[in-house]
């Protein structure tokens, strides 16, 4: 370690670094290209149509594509689990507990949105945000749905007669609600 004591070797080594540092910043050289004639350039300017089908007719995968297998396995692939880690595959699993539930019959009558909070009838009864009506405690309340929950289930109730974009017995990701003060003027 006494070689680092040296000051010329110091300043070699700085210079290095230095060089080093400068030549990571310059472009690398590049092999130049043959100079082609003008009438080749101008020509390759002003392609053909039928030129540009042919080449592309021309073009053919690395390896031919079995069409039998694809049509063999396609609805396999389709069945396939999705690969999403937030799903929750083991509520798939279980019956369908919205039908096991005992039968509990809520009709939504109207939905008042106001600045102070939300109200909603359900079979003639008033309710707001975090009310019960028939065992159910009132969770969110939308411009569309109802969403009531107890500890084992949850229900969605909607205006009689309404057709939702969702599959049956699926339910639409719940919405984040929104912070105080951001955005929101």
């Amino acid at each position: 370690m006494k070689l680092l004591q040296n000051p010329i070797v110091v300043v070699v080594l700085v210079v290095v670094a230095i060089a080093l540092v400068v030549s990571s910043f310059t472009p690398k050289s590049r092999p130049r290209r043959a100079a082609h004639p003008r009438a080749t350039a101008a020509a390759k300017a002003e392609p053909d149509a039928n030129t540009n089908a042919a080449a592309a007719a021309t073009i053919k995968p690395e390896r031919p594509i079995d069409l039998a297998y694809i049509e063999k396995r396609a609805q396999e692939w389709l069945e396939a689990p999705v690969r999403d880690p937030f799903f929750a595959y083991e509520l798939l699993k279980q019956s369908n507990r919205q039908a096991t539930n005992p039968a509990v019959s809520l009709v939504l009558t109207a939905i008042w949105r106001q600045s102070g909070g939300a109200f909603a009838v359900i079979n003639g009864t008033v309710c707001a945000e975090g009310d019960k009506i028939e065992g159910l405690r009132v969770e969110r309340i939308e411009d569309d749905r109802v969403i009531l929950e107890n500890e084992e289930w949850r229900e969605v109730i909607r205006f009689p007669g309404a057709t939702d974009g969702a599959l049956r017995g699926q339910e639409l990701p719940e919405q984040p609600e929104p912070v105080a003060g951001v955005g929101n003027n």
